[in-house]
């Protein structure tokens, strides 16, 4: 969430099946307190991040350029590549 916007990012995945009734009226009650919701499924977070970032930046009027990060640090594959 981000507060500065009252902005929230929800990723859902396959519990959410069991719970849409709850995440409907949840949904609700946020709105009415001024908050917006941008749902994405957690399948197409895991395909292609990259197009929900720019959905958001774009849902914000921001602009939005990918910048790739160094492959260095924990959780790369030349790190596991090592141990």
């Amino acid at each position: 969430a981000c507060v500065a916007r009252k902005l929230i990012i929800e990723i859902d995945g396959g519990c959410h099946d069991l719970t849409a009734e709850q995440d409907q009226i949840r949904e609700l009650v946020l709105r009415s307190q001024g908050w917006d919701i941008l749902r994405f499924n957690a399948e197409e977070v895991t395909e292609d991040v990259e197009a929900e970032v720019r959905a958001i930046a774009q849902h914000l009027d921001l602009d939005y350029q990918f910048i790739r990060r160094k492959n260095t640090g924990a959780g790369t594959h030349s790190d596991r590549a090592r141990s």
